[in-house]
């Protein structure tokens, strides 16, 4: 008998671990129907589509360790990985769509868009970044 039971005792943890490592994903915060955010707001990375596939935060993942994104208004600082900085300056469109330039370069644009409480940076067709407010 304490065979099995050691048995259903392994199989019960071997679950429980699994279900462990697939719920560590967090969930997003991104609320369209919050009040509209500033450019200028205190951003955390929330999630991004790099090349069309879902890259999610993750419950453990500390804010050094992930993308990064401040603008005083007129200027940006925007990392996607740690230490790789990339800054320029923006240009206003209205209170929903910029436009990023990196190095103050025409040549080198990003598409930026704030909607509600979150901030999408489009890298490309298929790649974008997504920050929420930060509280």
């Amino acid at each position: 008998m304490s065979g099995i039971f050691k048995k259903i005792i392994a199989v019960v943890l071997t679950l429980t671990v699994l279900m462990g490592f697939t719920a560590c994903k967090a969930k997003s915060k991104v609320n369209v129907n919050a009040p509209q955010a500033s450019i200028t707001d205190e951003w955390t990375f929330d999630h991004a589509l790099k090349q069309g596939e879902n890259v999610p935060r993750f419950i453990f993942d500390s804010d050094k360790n992930l993308p990064q994104f401040t603008s005083d208004g007129t200027n940006f600082t925007f990392n996607i990985v740690p230490g790789k900085n990339y800054s320029g300056t923006i240009e206003k469109i209205d209170d929903s769509n910029y436009v990023l330039y990196k190095d103050g370069s025409h040549d080198k644009a990003l598409p930026a868009t704030i909607a509600g409480n979150s901030l999408t940076l489009y890298v490309s067709d298929d790649t974008y970044v997504v920050y929420v407010v930060k509280k």
